[in-house]
Order: C-alpha cells, then sequence, then structure tokens
C-alpha cells in the first residue's frame, strides 16, 4: 500500500496496527526477584506490589488512549492523550 494513495479509513488502520505493535510487554528476567510483577510468571519479591514497575503499563495506556481517540474519530482529544502527563 503506497501512502499516497490511501483513503483515511486506510490510513487510520495502518496507524492502528502501528500502535498496536509499538505496545511492550512487562520485564521478564531469568532472576524472577526483578521481573515485574504483572509479567505472566509474575515476581518471585513477594514484597513488590501488584502492579507495574517497568514501565510497560503506563507506556501501554498511552497507547490505548490514542487508540480510542482514532477510534472514536476524537482527534480534538488526541493531544490531550498523547501529551497528557
Amino acid at each position: 500500500m503506497q501512502a499516497k494513495n490511501l483513503t483515511s479509513d486506510q490510513a487510520i488502520e495502518v496507524l492502528r496496527a502501528a500502535l498496536l505493535k509499538a505496545k511492550r510487554s512487562h520485564y521478564f528476567c531469568e532472576d524472577c526477584w526483578y521481573t515485574c510483577p504483572m509479567h505472566p510468571e509474575g515476581s518471585c519479591n513477594e514484597r513488590k506490589a501488584k502492579k507495574c514497575d517497568c514501565g510497560a503499563g503506563e507506556f501501554n495506556a498511552e497507547i490505548d488512549r490514542v487508540l480510542l481517540c482514532v477510534k472514536e474519530r476524537s482527534y480534538e482529544n488526541l493531544g490531550a492523550a498523547v501529551w497528557r502527563k
């Protein structure tokens, strides 16, 4: 598919697919003490809270907010979704 020949719906689908590919998995380390608690295999460190500590959760939430704006074609909210702090 050439970019100059894309319809807006096709461009949105390309963007959606690229964003989904950009999602991160939770950190895994062979020494499970350092593995993110949200990784499917979990962490051996029972003192860690059951929440993401590797950044993947926050990063993927940003992608989800952008995907929601794209799905709803709510482009006026796109900037807020991308640059919110």
